[in-house]
């Protein structure tokens, strides 16, 4: 299998209300720093190139979630809804600095991280993209050439206007995008939950057969997705199992 890309949120130490948006839906992407950690040391020994990615922004970013990754010798890919940066919760900029001097990737998650991107018009999904980028570079002094879409909910334009503003790599919530798109490059993720064990991630890490199911329920979700619209969430909750 060509190299995974995980995409995981917070990680706590006593209460996924600790950091990031707090809300049911939201807190099921949370995970302990026990079944992190447990993942870590997985993912060190069956599959090192697998890339690390965080959405939303964090302050566990920081405080958790960076030392525990620089432990067992790896990087993130930290994506960060600028709006939210310096409120209760979520990183600051010097947070943001920090994490950018010790060699973590930083990224663009939107401005105001928009339930579902494709509501907007294309302007105001500009206005997200330009502002999200254009902050996190202020901070870093860099370029910012990453991007994860929240929710995965994307078009074709979305990837042209991500590209002109210079972004290299696009990531999404759907294993089924594997693609090259101008100078982009789309890629999809495996969402992590609070309740995906490492014995979970170790089927989808080192068996194809797993993968492979778990790549065909992706499809589906797609499709789903694709003719229902706002009703995907409902038949998502209702198909989607755990990993494996």
């Amino acid at each position: 299998m060509k190299n995974i890309a995980l995409m995981y949120h917070d990680v706590y130490l006593i209460s996924p209300e600790e950091s990031g948006f707090v809300s049911k839906s939201a807190n099921r992407y949370k995970m302990s720093v026990s079944s992190f950690r447990e993942h870590l040391q997985l993912i060190k020994e069956v599959a090192p190139n697998t890339v690390l990615t965080f959405d939303d922004g964090g302050v566990t970013f920081l405080t958790v979630i960076a030392p525990l990754i620089e432990e067992y010798g790896f990087r993130g890919h930290f994506y960060i809804a600028t709006d939210y940066i310096g409120t209760a919760g979520f990183l600051s900029e010097a947070q943001i600095k920090d994490l950018d001097k010790r060699g973590h990737y930083i990224g663009a998650h939107s401005g105001s991280h928009p339930q579902k991107m494709t509501d907007l018009t294309i302007e105001e999904r500009k206005s997200e993209w330009a502002r999200s980028i254009a902050k996190l570079s202020q901070i870093t002094g860099k370029a910012v050439e990453e991007v994860s879409i929240p929710n995965g909910y994307y078009q074709k334009s979305d990837l042209s206007l991500l590209s002109d503003l210079g972004v290299k790599q696009i990531y999404t919530s759907s294993i089924v995008d594997n693609k090259k798109f101008k100078e982009a490059r789309v890629l999809g993720r495996i969402a992590m939950f609070d309740n995906t064990t490492a014995s979970d991630l170790k089927g989808v890490l080192s068996s194809r057969l797993v993968y492979m199911k778990l790549l065909s329920k992706q499809y589906i979700l797609t499709l789903v997705k694709s003719l229902l619209g706002d009703y995907y969430i409902k038949i998502k909750r209702s198909i989607r199992n755990n990993i494996g």
